[in-house]
């Protein structure tokens, strides 16, 4: 097709939209979405120095800290076979899932971007590990990320659920500071078991479990006050939750 390279080598150099030497990056695709959109000329128009960029995960939520607007983001993650991914900005998520890698690309088809300063991005639930962040600015240019890995909790602690009151499902968040025998149950007003959410040996982290509503048999539970314990060496705690439907 005329336009188009007809090598792979050819094609990927071709991809250096922004012209700043590095082909198939994030800051390719930031750059082609603005000339796309009629925000920027066909040309390079790059700062000659990179800023910096402060990626901040806590095990739970992944943050950045610029002084700079950013263009698209592509997050890699390591994560276990239960997760879910919640979208905090108001760019368009995209995400694939290759042997327990995976990737969380931010970006738009349009002017918009991550703005400046302290900024959520991604809400992820379940086991999960940040591993790299790229990140390009409105126009292109690469940032250097600067990565803050999640330290270790100092406690065991549960969390209030969220949301909740709730309606169909809500998350339920605990830390343990070192590898622990743990439990987490759901019980009804009346004191019943209505599901085991964890029961056995977990490894040292912050956790994120969801309930669906649903009891041990996969019936979904009536509207009211539910409570979830969690049990662990030397630690017990019981929390309440609200179920309207």
């Amino acid at each position: 097709m005329p336009g188009f390279p007809k090598s792979r080598e050819a094609a990927i150099a071709a991809s250096d939209v922004n012209a700043d030497g590095k082909p198939l990056t994030i800051g390719d695709l930031v750059y082609l979405i603005r000339i796309i959109s009629g925000d920027a000329l066909p040309y390079a128009r790059l700062s000659p120095f990179a800023q910096d960029v402060n990626v901040r995960f806590d095990g739970k939520v992944v943050a950045t800290e610029s002084n700079v607007n950013i263009g698209a983001v592509l997050l890699t993650f390591k994560v276990g076979e239960d997760f879910k991914v919640t979208n905090l900005t108001n760019l368009t998520l995209g995400q694939s899932l290759t042997a327990g890698e995976l990737k969380v690309l931010l970006y738009d088809i349009s002017t918009k971007s991550i703005g400046s300063g302290l900024r959520e991005l991604v809400r992820i639930e379940g086991q999960a590990e940040l591993v790299t962040a790229e990140m390009a600015d409105y126009n292109g240019n690469i940032l250097t990320s600067k990565l803050e890995q999640a330290t270790l909790p100092t406690a065991i602690a549960l969390g209030q659920n969220y949301p909740n009151p709730f309606n169909p499902e809500t998350v339920i968040e605990f830390a343990l500071p070192t590898t622990s025998e743990v439990s987490l149950r759901i019980y009804n007003v009346a004191g019943q078991l209505v599901r085991t959410l964890v029961n056995g040996t977990n490894p040292a982290g912050y956790y994120q479990i969801r309930w669906d509503g649903r009891d041990a048999n996969g019936s979904d539970v009536s509207s009211g006050v539910y409570f979830y314990k969690i049990d662990s060496k030397n630690f017990s705690e019981t929390r309440k939750m609200l179920l309207v439907k």
